[in-house]
């Protein structure tokens, strides 16, 4: 047994020591990779259809598209 001003800890508390600095390591570093290595861009290959005949529901027949300024004075 070891008396109350013993330096020594456990092998147990060592263990979990080190495993919860391995642990906050691992997420620290899950964290900053994509800010210190960040990945190559890649394009899509799908096809975008855009349909410019419609705006918010509205068909557009006229061709004329509409247009509302909020928070602007005349």
């Amino acid at each position: 047994m070891r008396g109350p001003g013993s330096p020594m800890r456990p092998p147990r508390d060592r263990v979990g020591r080190l495993l919860l600095t391995l642990i906050a390591l691992a997420v620290g570093w899950i964290a900053v990779r994509p800010h210190l290595l960040p990945g190559a861009a890649e394009a899509g290959r799908e096809t975008v259809s855009i349909n410019i005949g419609q705006i918010g529901g509205r068909h557009l027949l006229d061709g004329v598209l509409p247009i509302r300024c909020v928070g602007r004075l005349p």
